[in-house]
């Protein structure tokens, strides 16, 4: 599973060792994007050799202002980090998805979570907002201006940022709206940049989560890319020889 993988894959950056993903874990979103689906394809890679660049997303924690503690704790991630709601709307969002689908699962997810919600005041990309959360993905996810669903290059080296404004009159029913018409990415609620790095500052103290789990509570936090990237077995394309890729929807 993402957890487990993103375990391994700290260990390998940091000796410079090859990973190899087994995708056996309940949820498996990094094995998609890297484009490993079953074990024919981890023994076909790594008997041969092939393998892709991946990044891995770094968050630095930093300690609270005027703190006698002044160690920076370092977390990594390979697929996402979020501060606010996000990792309820991801869960509730897959609970759902097997009986509705994917779009109205993540709808109703969202009016759910939104109506528990509670805004966060936040400051990042020179600008303080008031969001219901913030999401940065590591690499740019697709599609744009809408649920981040893959990633079609994992050694981008920039991280995805998303966020919804909490500050904007009726922003919930916006949202709501916005998806169901398939207009969220020209919604006013709605933001999104793609970065190399992000400094994030929280008003009050929030919660961080890493792969879908929370992990820590700070005021502030750095996220960047790491130093290099890690070679990750997988089929090469021109080997599939027949085998059509399994759709992800």
């Amino acid at each position: 599973g993402d957890g487990s993988v993103g375990a391994g894959a700290t260990v390998a950056h940091r000796h410079g060792l090859p990973l190899v993903v087994v995708p056996l874990g309940t949820l498996n979103h990094f094995a998609r994007d890297v484009g490993v689906y079953d074990l024919v394809e981890v023994v076909d890679a790594t008997r041969a050799g092939e393998a892709v660049a991946v990044d891995l997303g770094v968050v630095e924690v930093h300690p609270p202002t005027g703190s006698t503690d002044a160690v920076v704790r370092t977390r990594t991630f390979l697929n996402t980090a979020s501060i606010g709601s996000y990792p309820d709307l991801v869960r509730l969002r897959e609970q759902w998805q097997p009986r509705w689908g994917k779009w109205p699962a993540f709808v109703a997810a969202l009016v759910v979570v939104l109506h528990r919600a509670e805004p966060v005041r936040v400051h990042f990309l020179g600008q303080s907002r008031t969001a219901w959360f913030l999401f940065v993905g590591n690499g740019p996810y697709y599609p744009r201006g809408a649920v981040p669903a893959w990633r079609p290059r994992l050694d981008s080296r920039l991280l995805d940022v998303r966020w919804l404004r909490a500050d904007v009159r009726f922003s919930r029913l916006r949202v709501a709206a916005a998806l169901m018409l398939g207009a969220l990415g020209h919604s006013r609620v709605y933001g999104q940049r793609e970065v190399p790095e992000l400094d994030v500052e929280l008003k009050v103290p929030g919660m961080l989560a890493t792969d879908g789990e929370v992990v820590e509570t700070s005021g502030r936090y750095t996220f960047r890319v790491a130093a290099g990237s890690i070679p990750v077995y997988r089929r090469d394309e021109r080997h599939w020889q027949g085998r059509p890729r399994p759709f992800v929807g």
